[in-house]
């Protein structure tokens, strides 16, 4: 445990719903996908409570990642 391990697959946001099917397939199911809208259930935009101080405590918290995957700010 506590080992860093690259994930199986990165799926971007972009690709979701394409994705999600694909690997549905694979595991034998032909369910469609279907997302829904976006921010359907969430109380407010990111963008109603995103600032420098939260960009810097997410950069903080998950430094890997942004260095993995090439994150960068939101914003």
């Amino acid at each position: 445990f506590g080992e860093f391990a690259l994930p199986d697959r990165v799926i971007r946001e972009s690709d979701l719903e394409v994705e999600l099917s694909q690997l549905l397939v694979q595991l034998g199911h032909n369910t469609p996908v279907d997302l829904g809208k976006p921010n359907a259930d969430s109380p407010f935009d990111l963008s109603e409570i995103y600032d420098t101080e939260i960009e810097a405590a997410a950069q903080s918290a998950y430094q890997r990642d942004y260095m993995m995957f090439g994150f960068d700010s939101w914003g």
